[in-house]
């Protein structure tokens, strides 16, 4: 199929999740699919009343009949009229939707306001039938207003306004209408949830967009990150004030730029824990991922919130907030991070929960990184433009279970893992789960190369049995006691079953953990054991 997504080109233009998130859509479907995809933008003004009418005539004119199906994305893009149209929402204009009475308390345009051709286009918007015929007749209302109004009050053109908001959820109706799209997706529940934005009955699937960048890392747990744009629904101000009941050194990163900027550098001007980095290309937010000790993300009623995704890609919990949307969809609190109230007191409880109990960001970084295994281009364009035609293939997954870290590598046996699975994580999705000494710390790192490696230290209980054994005999015991003792590292345990569970390949590199076959079910998976000694 030919195939065009249709967004606007926000003025003044600049890069936000959902410029990126268009490029991928199409650079996704091109390179998965035998599918052509061309991504077409119109220069969409929305700063005033006629701006807005202008830039959804705009659409509502192109002609896109040269393509098989069109995928429209952002108001005012649905406007567009194809027989094959089908809409991937990231949602509508919110200060005319659910954010209305945020900016404004006018539900209605005064009663002597609604005269002459203000009333003939409240009249139209009102219409429910024969709404193709209608749609070409409001535009032409209100160009011949946009000429006569100077005959009106300045108070029918408010923007935001009750006026407008009639005339935008008759067009968005009628775009969206059963007759003018076939299907309907959303890039979150949240969204899919919103009131008036679909259709009633309409059935909507959701389909988690990723990232852009691909090859997140994880390596140290040493400070608080939060990144994006710096205005007043992020409400990076709680998270400026929430460090004030934090006593512990620690630094709270936070990257992005924005209208808020001097104002809450100006809040955070006596803290000097609080560090704005500014814009960050793609190479550092990977780094500033991976080495945060958990991220922090409040905003309010976020659509979905990419943050969330990066973070936990990373293998790091999320602290957010009730109220704040998109996230609530990925962080289970105290599974894969916190959720609390949006209050600095609240916020800073859980910042000091991590602070003072790593290994539990750890942990649940791990879990989090379980919730985002799906979220692929590949599980993306299947859902959006359907299976037919895709040749993407998923890596296959190999889990290696081993009885001490390999990174970085010293020993001969260290070395030898580490090359390995390093060369074979350019063709697999390799993960080495090592159950490590009792005094090692928990580990979860994305190697540079892919490879992937989490450190779990075994059980105070396995240890004492294993010391034991070692008081009798002299001897040092760490590996060859696992055969008995592992299955007391219960935590260790737990993370294999859940790794072994997606995993198609699982190698043995040693003998002393061919143990854990006797409580772990691996029927269907390909079992390796490659040991290089007895």
């Amino acid at each position: 199929m030919k195939i065009a997504i249709i967004a606007p080109s926000p003025v003044p233009f600049t890069i936000g999740g959902a410029e990126l998130l268009f490029s991928c859509m199409q650079d996704s479907i091109n390179n998965y699919t035998s599918h052509q995809c061309e991504l077409i933008k119109l220069i969409t003004k929305e700063n005033t009343f006629w701006d807005l009418i202008e830039s959804y005539y705009k659409f509502y004119q192109l002609d896109l009949t040269h393509f098989d199906l069109v995928i429209s994305t952002k108001y005012p893009s649905w406007m567009v009229r194809h027989r094959n149209h089908i809409v991937y929402m990231v949602h509508p204009l919110r200060g005319l939707y659910d954010t209305y009475s945020l900016c404004t308390n006018k539900s209605k345009i005064p009663d002597e306001f609604n005269i002459g051709l203000v009333k003939e286009i409240l009249d139209i918007t009102k219409i429910r039938i024969k709404r193709n015929k209608n749609v070409e007749k409001l535009f032409e209302k209100l160009f011949q207003l946009r000429m006569e109004q100077d005959d009106y009050p300045e108070e029918i053109f408010e923007f935001p306004g009750p006026f407008i908001r009639d005339i935008i959820h008759f067009f968005d109706q009628w775009a969206l209408s059963y007759e003018n799209t076939k299907e309907y997706y959303s890039i979150s529940e949240t969204v899919k949830r919103r009131k008036d934005y679909f259709p009633l009955s309409a059935k909507v699937n959701v389909i988690y967009p990723p990232p852009k960048i691909k090859d997140f890392e994880c390596r140290e747990f040493e400070y608080f990150f939060t990144v994006s744009r710096l205005d007043r629904p992020k409400r990076i101000d709680l998270l400026i004030k929430a460090m004030r009941f934090v006593p512990h050194n620690v630094k709270l990163k936070i990257a992005g730029e924005g209208p808020e900027k001097s104002r809450l550098m100006e809040l955070a001007a006596n803290d000097n824990r609080i560090e704005f980095v500014g814009y960050v290309n793609e190479n550092e937010l990977v780094d500033l991922y991976a080495n945060a000790l958990a991220v922090l993300f409040v905003p309010q009623d976020e659509d979905y919130g990419y943050i969330t995704i990066e973070a936990m890609m990373s293998y790091k919990p999320v602290i957010t907030t009730f109220d704040s949307g998109g996230p609530l969809e990925f962080v289970s609190d105290r599974e894969t991070g916190f959720v609390t109230d949006p209050d600095p007191k609240k916020i800073a409880d859980k910042i000091n929960y991590f602070v003072e109990h790593v290994d539990e960001a750890k942990k649940m970084g791990l879990l989090a990184n379980q919730k985002t295994k799906d979220i692929t281009w590949g599980n993306f364009v299947s859902k959006l433009v359907g299976e037919r035609d895709l040749h993407f293939r998923r890596k296959k997954k190999i889990l290696v279970l081993n009885t001490y870290s390999c990174y970085p590598p010293r020993g001969g046996g260290q070395h030898r893992v580490y090359n390995i699975y390093s060369r074979l994580s350019k063709k697999f999705d390799v993960t080495i789960c090592s159950i490590v000494e009792s005094d090692k710390e928990y580990q979860n790192l994305i190697l540079k190369n892919g490879l992937k490696q989490i450190c779990i230290p075994q059980s105070i209980e396995h240890a004492r049995c294993q010391w034991e054994m070692e008081g009798k005999t002299g001897l040092n015991l760490y590996d060859v006691l696992m055969i008995d003792y592992v299955e007391k590292s219960t935590d260790y345990i737990g993370v294999v079953k859940r790794l072994s569970h997606e995993a198609d390949i699982i190698i043995f590199p040693h003998p002393y953990l061919y143990v854990v076959k006797k409580s772990i079910d691996f029927s269907g998976k390909i079992i390796i054991y490659e040991s290089q000694n007895v």
